[in-house]
This record gives C-alpha cells, sequence and structure tokens, in this order.
C-alpha cells in the first residue's frame, strides 16, 4: 500500500486538475452527523469544560459570517470552498462525542463504552476527515485536499494545548475502527487524519436530548469514491491501519509554538481579490521563517521545505535568502479571473523530496504543510493581515523558480493578502 500512496502522491501532486469527475451525484450537506441527537454538557467552570471550549473555539467554531466572502461561515482553520472536510471527535469518558459547529455543541454518538485500550483517564482527539463534500468537485484530488485541511485543524489544536500548558502525545492517524462503528453513519468516505491524547481533566459530562436523528450519510445506498482509481482503496488502508503503525513520537512538554491568538481574517471576497494599497511591511520575512521552522522541526515530517517568497527575493528556511525575479502572475494555474497576483507581495511556497514522502507515507508527509500554513495564517492576522492558503498553484513554473528536479514536488502555497474590505472600497 506504501507504494500506492507515493503513485497517488506524485500524480496528484503534478496533474491535479487533470481528472474527471466522477462524484456528481454526491450530496453537498453542510450538516452530515449528528444534530438533533444526545447533547453533552460539560461541567460548568470546571478544567474540562475549560479544555474543550479552547480546542473547538480555536479549530472549528464558527467566529463570523461574512458576506463580501466567497464561502461565508469562517472559523480559525481554513478548508477546501469552506467545507469543513476534517471535523473533530473527542473520546471521553470512553465513548465517541462529535462536535457540530454549526451548532456550536458537543453531541454524544452512541452510549457504548469503546473498549480497554481507550484509557478512561485520557482524552481522544481525533481528526475526521470525511470527502463527502469535496469529492463532488476534485475527485481523486480530494483525499490530497483533505489531508491538508486536516493539517489546519491539527496545527490550531496543538496550538491550543500549548497556550493552555497541556502535555499531549500525538498520532498522525487513529486506530479508528472501533470510533467509527459508533457513528452509524457509512465509512466509505471517511478516515481518522491524526489523533491527540492527553490527561482527562476533571469535570463531569451530563447527557441530555432524545436519541439523534437519520441524516443524508445514513440513508445513502451508494459508494460515490467505488469509481476513484487510488482514494477507495487508500481509505481502506488508512481505516485499517492500527494506530500504532503511523505513532509519532510522544511529546515530552510543551511545544514552542508561539500561540498567535489574532483574528484569521479569510480573503475569498466576492470581488476578487486584489491588493492596491497594501505594503505588507509589518510581515516580516525573517520573523516568519523562524516561526514557520518551529512548526516543521516539531510535526511528523520536519524534512518538509518551505520559502517566502517575493518579486524579487526568495527567504529560505534555513535563514538564508536568495535574489531571483518571480513572475506572480505565472504563480496561479487558474482562477486568474478572482485573483490578481500582480498586486500581492509575498507567498509561502511548501515542497517536499519525494524520498522523504516514501520514508514518511502519505498523511505523515503531507499534514504538516497544513500546518505549516495555519501557522502562516495565524502569524499573519497577529500582524494584522489576512492570508489565503492556495491549491491551485503552477507547479512547474514554481519548481522552475526553485530550482526543484523532478525528484521534488510542490505541496502548497499560501498568499498574503490585505484588509478584505481595501478591494471594495477601490471598487466604490
Amino acid at each position: 500500500m506504501e507504494e500506492l500512496e507515493f503513485e497517488y502522491y506524485k500524480r496528484y501532486s503534478q496533474s491535479r486538475y487533470q481528472m474527471t469527475h466522477l462524484t456528481h451525484l454526491t450530496p453537498f450537506v453542510k450538516r452530515p452527523y449528528f444534530s438533533g441527537g444526545t447533547i453533552a454538557h460539560p461541567e460548568k467552570g470546571s478544567g474540562l469544560e475549560a479544555l474543550l471550549d479552547r480546542l473547538t473555539a480555536d479549530t472549528l467554531r464558527i467566529d463570523r459570517f461574512d458576506i463580501l466572502s466567497r464561502y461565508q461561515d469562517h472559523n480559525a482553520s481554513p478548508s477546501t470552498r469552506n467545507m469543513h472536510s476534517c471535523q473533530l471527535l473527542f473520546v471521553i469518558d470512553r465513548r465517541v462525542h462529535f462536535y457540530d459547529l454549526y451548532e456550536d455543541r458537543l453531541y454524544l454518538t452512541d452510549p457504548r463504552e469503546l473498549g480497554p485500550c481507550w484509557n478512561r483517564d485520557r482524552i481522544y482527539v481525533i481528526g475526521l476527515s470525511d470527502l463527502l463534500n469535496i469529492s463532488r468537485y476534485y475527485s481523486e484530488f480530494s483525499l490530497y485536499l483533505s489531508i491538508l485541511d486536516a493539517g489546519h485543524v491539527l496545527g490550531n489544536a496543538k496550538n491550543a494545548l500549548n497556550a493552555l500548558g497541556v502535555r499531549y502525545r500525538i498520532y498522525e492517524a487513529a486506530d479508528t475502527e472501533e470510533v467509527f462503528d459508533r457513528l452509524g453513519i457509512p465509512t466509505d468516505s471517511i478516515y481518522g487524519s491524526f489523533m491527540l491524547d492527553l490527561e482527562r481533566p476533571p469535570g463531569s459530562l451530563a447527557v441530555t436530548g432524545a436519541a439523534r436523528s437519520s441524516r443524508i450519510p445514513a440513508l445513502k445506498s451508494f459508494d460515490e469514491l467505488r469509481p476513484t482509481e487510488y482514494v477507495s482503496p487508500l481509505l481502506r488502508s488508512f481505516r485499517a491501519a492500527g494506530g500504532d503503525r503511523r505513532k509519532a513520537e510522544a511529546s515530552s512538554g510543551v511545544v514552542p509554538i508561539p500561540a498567535c491568538r489574532g483574528l484569521r481574517s479569510s480573503a475569498h471576497t466576492m470581488i476578487g481579490n486584489f491588493n492596491m494599497s497594501e505594503t505588507f511591511e509589518r510581515f516580516e520575512p525573517e520573523e516568519a521563517v523562524r516561526l514557520l521552522s518551529r512548526v516543521r522541526d516539531r510535526s511528523s515530517n520536519p524534512a518538509l521545505r518551505f520559502c517566502v517568497a517575493e518579486k524579487e527575493k526568495i527567504w529560505t528556511d534555513d535563514g538564508e535568502f536568495v535574489d531571483k525575479r518571480i513572475d506572480f502572475k505565472r504563480i496561479l494555474y487558474n482562477d486568474h479571473e478572482f485573483f490578481d497576483l500582480q498586486t500581492y507581495s509575498r507567498v509561502v511556497i511548501c515542497y517536499s523530496e519525494d524520498r522523504e514522502m516514501r520514508n514518511a507515507g502519505l498523511i505523515p508527509a503531507l499534514i504538516p504543510a497544513g500546518e505549516l500554513m495555519q501557522a502562516a495564517c495565524l502569524y499573519s492576522a497577529d500582524r494584522g493581515y489576512a492570508f489565503r492558503p492556495m491549491k491551485n498553484h503552477n507547479d512547474a513554473y514554481l519548481k522552475e523558480v526553485l530550482g526543484l528536479g523532478e525528484g521534488w514536488e510542490i505541496n502548497y502555497i499560501g498568499v498574503l493578502c490585505g484588509s478584505e474590505v481595501s478591494p471594495l472600497r477601490r471598487v466604490l
């Protein structure tokens, strides 16, 4: 299966847009899981309530509705088309709970306890990655996108725990078979993208409400991803893998990543993205590189490479810079109707050597790219700017600029943006 992961990685790093959309019948479901079920209430004022509140607030909780945005509901974790392909499960007291970001509530998914390998004295936080919605648009590439999305959520979860001073252990994938069995929905489009476990703080967890009602995923009668060449067998292998196979080293203490608490600002505006009046002088490439290096070095893929590119200069992840002219209008593969990179001045680029991908595996190799880009989002917000992660980059041109051969791939880029209000003012 490792060879299949590598084949998939090479094909969809290079040819992400050259694909057939196989899943147009997939229903788009904004609230697909447990709304209307049994609500779990952490004890008021307890350590458990404080922990869950901080984790959900810093990852998935919707903090604003933006009418200027192409995708209106926003939280701290960017995701493909704002479809929130990565959501969170919490195993507390050996029972599975789901956080509904639209209700801002925790739901008990099943009253039965999990087996003895799930410690009652620990809380397990699992990334529930679901391709049901994004596969409509991206078919095979949806898996790649979902791993990057999960990296954003994981980066925010780790940041929240670091800020609270909570020690944790991390896995790049969970042993999810028993957990998913408690969800009562088909598992053909989902997998566990990561798992954290940490000491359970004091506080009771009461439940109220009737049994949960049926939802669209529970009613569907076909496997949307079955025609895919790579995704369906890869998801089966992820679900079958035990947690120990992808276990990362346990955290020995608080990971030294700054907890930037600035409000993340989206840049997906209806009128297009351009920055005629921004100089971005508060975004300091040297400082950004130091922060991103700390994030990368404590991830599952410390061999991930990155740089901060300006139009005349590239700041590398080893703290050096090289003079290099970059034609910003060539950075994107498409979307030029909405995005004018000629008016921008800084881009963050993640890239990897193939041999590191082979050594790490698909999820451990890619999820740190999402973590790193989330750190760029938070640093930009702390400096007063928006930041837009982009997946439609022109790989061939970027590899030419960076001098990368066939043994390398571009994984992810992000673009520093100004206030979303500035373009509107210029148009009016």
